[in-house]
C-alpha cells in the first residue's frame, strides 16, 4: 500500500485577518487598528502557524502591516506582494513543514482586486498570481508531498488557479463570504476550503492523503479497512478474555471463525488498496464565539481591546463635541413620530431596535464608532466622530432608520410618505458575524409597525 498520512494538526488562516474591509475614514480606522492588534495577540496565543497576506490586511497601510507582522509569532505569507524596484517579496513567500512522514509546503498569494485599497505609489506592488506561482509550484512540487495555498483571491479565481496548477492540493480561501463554506473539489487534485474572516469562524479539516492522490480515491475501501481492523482487535480481545473455559467453547469457536474471516477480508482490502493513492477528508466547523469565553487569556485580550477602543472613542467625542448635540436637519427623532403614530411608537418601544443604543451602554461600547453606526438613527448623515454626540431621541434604531428622514413628512409635504423597508437596508447591519440567523421575512414581522 502506498504511503498514507492523516496529517497532524496545522493551524492556518487564508488571509484578511486585520481588517474586515477597506476603511477610508480615519475615525473608523483608529478602532479597527486597535482591534487588529488584538487579533494578532490572540493568534499568537492560539498557536497559528501561518496567515496569508490578504488585500484587506493592507487597509491600515503597509507600515502598520509590517509592524503587526513583526509582533506576530506566526508567518505572514505572500509570494506576489513585492517591492516595486527589486521585485523581491515583502513577506515570506512560503514555509515548509514536516507532518509525520508528509512534507507540506504552504504558499501565500495576495489578491490585488480590492476596490479602494490604493497602495501608496512606490510602496508595494501586487503582481499577478499566475507568473508568480508557475516556478514556485513547480519547484515545491518536486520536494513536497502536499501543497497548500493561502489566499484572498475570489472563489472564481481560485478555480482558475486550480486548473492552471493542479499540483496545489488544498486552497484555503479568505476572499468569498464572511462565514464558513463547506469544502469542495476544484478538480481531481485540488480542494477548496473557506472559513469566515478575522478568526471569527474556524474549521477542522482532517485529511488522509498519499502523494499523487486524487480527492475521493480509496475513501470507502480505506474506511472499510479501518472498520475491519477495529473489529478484528475487538474479536481477538474477546478470545483472550474467554481463554480456555470449557463452558464457552462454542462461543470461542465462533469467534475464531470470525477472526479468520476478518483476517482474510483485511488482506483482500489491503491488496485492493495497494495501487490506490488515497485522498479524502472530513470537515467540522466550530463557532468561535462560544469558544472565546472559555479561554481566559484570549478573553483578557478582547476586554483590553474594547477598553482601548472605548477610551479612544471618548477622547474623540470630547474633542468634537459642542454645546449643542450634532444637528441633523432632516431627522426628527422618534418623539416627533409618536405625536401622530402613538400605536406604532408603542409597538417599536417593545422591540430590540428601541434599546439598541442601551445595549452598547451596558457593554461600554457607546464610543466605538464601528458599533454606533448600527445602533443610532441618522448616523449616516453626520461625520463619524459625531456619532457619540447625537441627541437622546436619535439614540437607538428609530423609525427613520427604516423609513427614512421624517422631517418633511412630519411637516405635511406631499410625496414624502415613509418608504417601505428593503431587505438590503436591514442587511447593512444584520451581517452574519453579528446575526448569523437573520431571516428578512421572519424578522420583519417582529418589528412591523401598527399604524
Amino acid at each position: 500500500m502506498s504511503r498514507t498520512s492523516k496529517l497532524p494538526l496545522l493551524k492556518l488562516d487564508g488571509g484578511g485577518l486585520l481588517f474586515e474591509r477597506v476603511i477610508s475614514n480615519p475615525q473608523e480606522l483608529e478602532p479597527a487598528k486597535l482591534a487588529a492588534e488584538g487579533l494578532v495577540s490572540a493568534y499568537n496565543l492560539i498557536g497559528i502557524e501561518a496567515v496569508g497576506v490578504g488585500g484587506r490586511d493592507l487597509a491600515g497601510g503597509l507600515d502598520f502591516l509590517k509592524t503587526q507582522a513583526g509582533l506576530a509569532k506566526f508567518a505572514w505569507l505572500s509570494a506576489n506582494l513585492v517591492e516595486p524596484a527589486s521585485g523581491k517579496p515583502l513577506f515570506t513567500p512560503f514555509i515548509s513543514r514536516t507532518l509525520g512522514d508528509t512534507r507540506v509546503a504552504i504558499i501565500g498569494i495576495t489578491s490585488g482586486q480590492l476596490p479602494g485599497l490604493g497602495l501608496p505609489s512606490g510602496a508595494a506592488t501586487i503582481k499577478p498570481w499566475a507568473p508568480v506561482l508557475a516556478p514556485l509550484v513547480a519547484e515545491l512540487a518536486r520536494s513536497h508531498d502536499f501543497l497548500v495555498l493561502l489566499t484572498d483571491l475570489s472563489p472564481a479565481e481560485c478555480g482558475g488557479v486550480a486548473r492552471q496548477f493542479p499540483a496545489l492540493n488544498l486552497i484555503i480561501n479568505a476572499g468569498g463570504d464572511t462565514y464558513n463554506q463547506p469544502p469542495k473539489t476544484l478538480g481531481p487534485t485540488t480542494l477548496l476550503a473557506a472559513t469566515g474572516r478575522q478568526g471569527k469562524y474556524t474549521g477542522t479539516l482532517e485529511i488522509t492523503w498519499s502523494r499523487g492522490g486524487r480527492w475521493g480515491e480509496g475513501e470507502n475501501q480505506f474506511k472499510a479497512l479501518q472498520d475491519k481492523d477495529t473489529e478484528l482487535l475487538r474479536t481477538s480481545k474477546q478470545l483472550v478474555e474467554i481463554g480456555s473455559q470449557p463452558e464457552l467453547a462454542s462461543q470461542a469457536g465462533n469467534l475464531r471463525r470470525r477472526q479468520t474471516l476478518l483476517q482474510e477480508e483485511i488482506e483482500g482490502l489491503r491488496t485492493a488498496l495497494a495501487g490506490v493513492e488515497i485522498a479524502f477528508f472530513t470537515n467540522t466547523f466550530t463557532a468561535m464565539a462560544a469558544a472565546v469565553g472559555a479561554e481566559p487569556k484570549v478573553a483578557a485580550i478582547v476586554a483590553q481591546v474594547r477598553e482601548r477602543i472605548g477610551e479612544r472613542g471618548r477622547k474623540n467625542a470630547m474633542a468634537s463635541s459642542t454645546t449643542e448635540p450634532a444637528p441633523l436637519p432632516d431627522f426628527t427623532g422618534w418623539r416627533t413620530c409618536a405625536a401622530c403614530h402613538p400605536k406604532a411608537t408603542a409597538r417599536w418601544q417593545s422591540t430590540n431596535h428601541a434599546g439598541a443604543y442601551a445595549t452598547l451602554v451596558k457593554k461600554d461600547r457607546q464610543f466605538n464608532v464601528n458599533c454606533l453606526i448600527c445602533h443610532v438613527t441618522g448616523g449616516e448623515a453626520v461625520s463619524t466622530d459625531r456619532l457619540a454626540t447625537l441627541p437622546p431621541e436619535l439614540q437607538g434604531v428609530g423609525c427613520e432608520v427604516c423609513h427614512g428622514p421624517g422631517r418633511r413628512h412630519a411637516e405635511g409635504h406631499e410625496k414624502t410618505r415613509p418608504r417601505r423597508v428593503p431587505e438590503t437596508l436591514c442587511r447593512n447591519c444584520h451581517v452574519p458575524e453579528h446575526d448569523g440567523h437573520f431571516e428578512y421575512a421572519r424578522n420583519l414581522e417582529k418589528i412591523r409597525c401598527d399604524r
